[in-house]
């Protein structure tokens, strides 16, 4: 009875270390900076909030641009993103037309 409830505790433990390690969040507003060729953007919301996302080449679902090197300034896009490690990745990223 005890071997099953430290099981218990133990499982519950690390799934609570799992939920609190990935934070998926989304963003929509313009872009206001990009560095390193795109690597980078800082998006800015209408109400002020700014977020600076990793665009992975590998992990990223990019749409509205070839590829991330042109994503430009003034840009309309929305983002979803995942928070991992105090990184902020961008599993999608749009670009509107």
């Amino acid at each position: 009875m005890l071997r099953k409830l430290a099981r218990l505790v133990l499982v519950a433990l690390f799934t609570i270390s799992l939920a609190g390690s990935v934070l998926a969040a989304d963003i929509k507003g313009t872009v206001s900076a990009v560095e390193r060729e795109g690597r980078y953007v800082t998006v800015k919301s209408k109400d002020g909030k700014e977020v600076k996302v990793r665009i992975s080449g590998s992990s990223t679902e990019l749409s509205g641009v070839g590829d991330r090197s042109e994503i430009a300034v003034g840009a309309k896009v929305s983002a979803k993103y995942d928070e991992s490690d105090d990184r902020l990745t961008a599993s999608e990223f749009k670009v509107m037309k």
